[in-house]
C-alpha cells in the first residue's frame, strides 16, 4: 500500500501529477469532475491524499436522531480537542448525505450513528475509505472497524459496585430492542443477565428491560414491572433514558437512593447537578476518538486493522445507598 505514490493516482485517473496535488490541497480550481476522479483513484489504489503540511482530514459522521443529542455532543467536544491536539482537519457530516464524501478529500471517517443500515450504505457506495464506529461492531470485509464502550468492564464494574453495597436484585433498562442485531446494548443486556445468573439470581432473565422500536416507547411501564419484582437497584443506558426514568420515579414518589438506588451511563454537565448527583459510569471518549485516529492514519501504513473495546470508569455521587 505505501508503495503507491502520486504519479500512480494521476495515470489511474487520467489527469497530471499537479492535478492530483491541487485536489489534495483543496484548490477550488479543479472541477468537480476532476476532483472525484482523483479522489476516487487515489482510495482505489489505497493513496491518501493529503495537503502540503501532511495533515489528514476525516469526517465525523453525526446523525439527526434527537434522542441521541448527549452523547453526540459530548463526543463531538472531545473529538475537538483530540483533533486539534494531533493537527487533524475534521468535517461533520450527517450519515444521511454519506454521498459527500466522494465530493471532498478524506482520510477516513468516525461514525456516532448507531444505526445497523450503515454499513449496507457504506457497502453499496463503494467509498473505499476506512470506516471506524463508535457504537457497532466493525465489519472489516466492508472496511469498517470499531471502537467502542467495553460492554464486559461497564456491567462487571457497575455490579461489583452495587454488590459491595449489599444489592443483589438489580435491574437494568436499556433503550433498544432485544432483537436488533449487532447493536452493543443488546450484548450488554446478554453480560448483565449471565454475571446476575452466576452470582445466583434466579430471576436474572426478568430483570432485564428493553425500550420499544421508538426508542423509550413504553418506558414507564418497563419500569413498573421492574419495580414489582423488588429490585433495590436500577442500572440505566444511555443516560438520555435516565432523564425520563427520573422523572417518573419523582412522580410515583420513589426517592432516589432511599427506596431505590440508581446508576447511569453519565450525561456530562447532567447527572451530576442532578437531586441527588447520580452515580455513573462514564465512557473515555478522548480515548475512543485518539484510538480511532491511530486506526486510521495506521490504515495507511498497512498497520493491522482490528475492533477495540475500551474501558470507562465509575463516578461515585450520590444516587446509591447500602443496604
Amino acid at each position: 500500500m505505501n508503495k503507491v505514490n502520486s504519479t500512480m493516482v494521476a495515470r489511474r485517473a487520467g489527469v497530471s501529477q499537479s492535478t492530483v496535488s491541487l485536489v489534495a490541497g483543496g484548490s477550488p480550481r479543479i472541477s468537480r469532475v476532476t476532483c472525484e476522479a482523483v479522489i476516487r483513484a487515489a482510495r482505489e489504489l489505497g493513496y491518501p491524499l493529503l495537503p502540503r503540511n501532511r495533515e489528514h482530514r476525516f469526517a465525523l459522521l453525526a446523525t439527526t436522531d434527537h434522542s441521541l443529542h448527549h452523547y453526540q455532543t459530548s463526543v463531538i467536544s472531545a473529538a475537538f480537542e483530540v483533533f486539534m491536539k494531533r493537527s487533524i482537519r475534521m468535517d461533520i457530516l450527517s450519515v444521511s448525505h454519506l454521498e459527500t464524501l466522494n465530493e471532498r478529500v478524506f482520510s477516513g471517517a468516525i461514525a456516532l450513528s448507531s444505526l445497523p443500515s450503515l454499513t449496507q450504505k457504506w457497502r453499496e457506495l463503494e467509498l473505499n475509505l476506512p470506516l471506524i464506529r463508535l457504537t457497532q461492531k466493525g465489519s472489516p470485509g466492508d472496511g469498517i472497524w470499531s471502537v467502542y464502550n467495553d460492554p464486559e468492564a461497564e456491567v462487571r464494574t457497575v455490579l461489583d459496585y452495587l454488590h459491595a453495597r449489599g444489592h443483589r436484585k438489580i435491574g437494568l433498562y436499556l433503550r433498544r430492542t432485544e432483537k436488533e442485531e449487532g447493536l452493543l446494548s443488546e450484548q450488554t443486556g446478554r453480560i448483565f443477565r449471565r454475571e446476575l445468573e452466576w452470582d445466583g439470581v434466579s430471576s436474572a432473565k426478568t430483570l432485564v428491560s428493553y425500550s420499544g422500536r421508538s426508542h423509550d416507547a413504553g418506558l414507564e411501564r418497563r419500569i413498573d414491572l421492574l419495580l414489582k419484582q423488588g429490585i433495590t437497584a436500577l442500572a440505566v443506558i444511555p443516560g438520555e433514558s435516565t432523564l425520563k426514568i427520573l422523572n417518573h420515579l419523582r412522580k410515583k414518589g420513589i426517592r432516589i437512593p432511599r427506596d431505590l438506588s440508581l446508576v447511569s451511563r453519565e450525561i456530562p454537565g447532567v447527572l451530576e447537578y442532578w437531586d441527588p448527583p447520580v452515580t455513573v459510569y462514564a465512557p473515555d471518549y478522548a480515548a475512543h476518538l485518539n484510538l480511532a485516529v491511530d486506526l486510521l492514519e495506521g490504515y495507511y501504513r498497512s498497520r493491522p486493522m482490528r475492533d477495540i473495546a475500551v474501558p470507562g470508569r465509575l463516578i461515585e455521587r450520590s444516587s446509591v445507598r447500602r443496604i
